[in-house]
């Protein structure tokens, strides 16, 4: 459960951008580091934002993150569009907003701080409780649809399995109750100026 419950705050670390401000050059550059972004959640194109070392950084930061739900939902028999949905809620209860940009000589780098709920160290029966799953009873009616003979037949992988996603389906629950705390990640864009436009050239990520 620790693994699933921090794989989720991994997911959550997904982007979704607000806007700051500063000098001319620098509103440009975050517009772009904004613009890409938005492209990346829309899953649209969004090389033209990037330089190739840009692209490359991009690349590993998100073959991370696609490891990262490949393992939170490995173990799901899930379609690619339940992946989709799920992924979405998981990313919307971050939020990332600039937290300063500066421009270093030919360079613009445009801080962010992500903003997401504390679930770290959750356990099993923190979460059970959460969700109204702590009797066995509970466990038979939401589970297993009243069924107690499933419930006596089912295996301890299968029994994980529905857990796992009943958290998923009722994400909201847990976050409200669980999530009272909040935690920060860091990271930044470096930008370059190619052919007379602002463009990613680097990215870091502390998550």
């Amino acid at each position: 459960m620790k693994k699933f419950m921090a794989l989720l705050m991994v997911v959550i670390l997904s982007f979704s951008m607000a806007a700051c401000s500063g000098g001319k050059d620098i509103e440009k550059a975050e517009e772009v580091a904004m613009d890409f972004l938005a492209a990346l959640e829309k899953d649209i194109a969004y090389e033209k934002y990037l330089t190739d070392d840009g692209k490359e950084a991009v690349e590993k930061y998100l073959e991370k993150v696609e490891k990262e739900s490949e393992d939170l939902f490995g173990g799901l028999e899930l379609s690619s569009r339940e992946k989709e949905k799920y992924t979405e809620e998981i990313r919307s209860y971050g939020e990332t907003k600039i937290e300063k940009s500066e421009k270093d000589g030919k360079e613009i780098v445009v801080n962010f701080v992500r903003t997401f709920p504390d679930l770290k160290g959750i356990n099993d029966n923190k979460v059970a409780e959460a969700l109204g799953l702590k009797t066995e009873r509970d466990r038979i009616d939401k589970l297993y649809g009243g069924s107690a003979e499933a419930y006596a037949y089912s295996s301890q992988e299968e029994f994980n399995q529905k857990f796992l996603r009943y958290i998923l389906d009722n994400l909201d629950v847990v976050v409200e109750k669980l999530g009272d705390k909040t935690a920060e990640k860091e990271g930044k864009f470096t930008l370059i100026k190619e052919d007379g436009e602002w463009k990613i050239n680097d990215m870091e990520f502390d998550g």
